[in-house]
């Protein structure tokens, strides 16, 4: 990918989908707790219903549901769909974000291409849908 190639999407449009996506993380997890009793519901079991969705959409939509809505989608640097791997350590290096006070997220604002922490280790990037 060559710099001015594609437009990227910055921290607004990514922060806009990211809370869209809520409203599909929070049903599953609703519905998760009609399975699991309250006794054993764990950080992890949120984490892994956070992490499935992230990858699944991401592997077969190149984004989020609230990605598509706002028309950005999660690609390798070559523009091509990213591989199952790239997804998986692509969402959990969010947890480094998380631990660093947000200051991976934050970064989207400050490179050339609108990476966040998790899209450097993951080796993606995040572009606006062309219209």
């Amino acid at each position: 990918m060559t710099k001015g190639q594609h437009n990227y999407a910055g921290f607004s449009k990514r922060l806009l989908a990211h809370n869209i996506d809520l409203v599909p993380i929070l049903t599953l997890l609703y519905l998760f707790s009609y399975l699991v009793p309250r006794s054993s519901y764990d950080p992890i079991y949120i984490f892994a219903i956070y992490l499935t969705y992230q990858v699944i959409s991401e592997i077969i939509w190149e984004g989020t549901i609230g990605k598509q809505w706002v028309k950005i989608r999660v690609v390798n640097y070559e523009g091509k769909p990213i591989k199952t791997h790239q997804s998986v350590v692509r969402n959990i290096s969010k947890l480094f974000s998380l631990i660093l006070l947000f200051g991976g997220f934050v970064m989207i604002s400050f490179n050339k291409r609108k990476q966040g922490l998790h899209d450097l280790i993951g080796g993606t990037v995040v572009l606006l849908l062309e219209e």
